[in-house]
């Protein structure tokens, strides 16, 4: 055997290792606690919306799509945790899968996030009737409203309600919009579960 594939074998088997232990932990709090995931098309602004309901810097937060690539786990409050996950349609399709994956065998409640620049595309009406067939709680989030103006945001809450049957909750966490309305209904979810 050579010195490479000793190298190889050694990676493989932490690599192992450390999915095994991550994937336990992940078992273990989803057993014992609420989650609450966040989903919905790269760059529609989950991972800002994390550290604008928190007030907590909890996750790097970038302008350019597909920068969230894990799953990360926070607690919002003993119990309940809120997931961070990667965006739905990543250039990389393995990536897409850890966010649909998580949300189907893991979340509690699902907080489906558009991007209101964006609007409902044809991607994420498919991903939205999906998260729907799970039959779990889920509250449509449209962020960036700061984006447009109020015609403009009067057309897609229009679009949304057309497309997805839903009336969305319009905020943006970047400009902190609407987010009392969002943990509103939140805790309102929470009580019930």
């Amino acid at each position: 055997m050579d010195e490479t594939e000793f190298d190889k074998e050694k990676y493989e088997e932490a690599f192992e290792r450390a999915f095994d232990e991550k994937h336990a932990e992940f078992e273990k709090i989803s057993k014992e606690k609420l989650i609450i995931s966040l989903i919905g098309s790269v760059n529609a602004g989950k991972s800002q919306t994390i550290n604008a309901l928190t007030g907590i810097k909890y996750t790097e937060v970038k302008a350019r799509a597909g920068w969230t690539t894990d799953i990360s786990l926070f607690e919002l409050k003993k119990g309940v945790f809120i997931a961070d996950t990667p965006g739905l349609h990543d250039i990389d399709e393995s990536v897409s899968n850890k966010a649909s994956d998580f949300v189907e065998e893991k979340s509690d409640i699902v907080l489906f996030f558009l991007n209101a620049a964006v609007g409902v595309t044809r991607h994420e009406k498919e991903a939205y009737e999906k998260v729907c067939a799970l039959g779990k709680e889920m509250i449509v989030v449209l962020n960036k409203i700061d984006a447009l103006d109020k015609d403009e945001l009067k057309d897609v809450i229009e679009q949304i309600q057309e497309e997805l049957k839903s009336t969305p909750i319009a905020i943006s966490a970047k400009k902190s919009i609407g987010l009392e309305k969002l943990n509103e209904k939140i805790i309102s979810i929470l009580e019930v579960c």
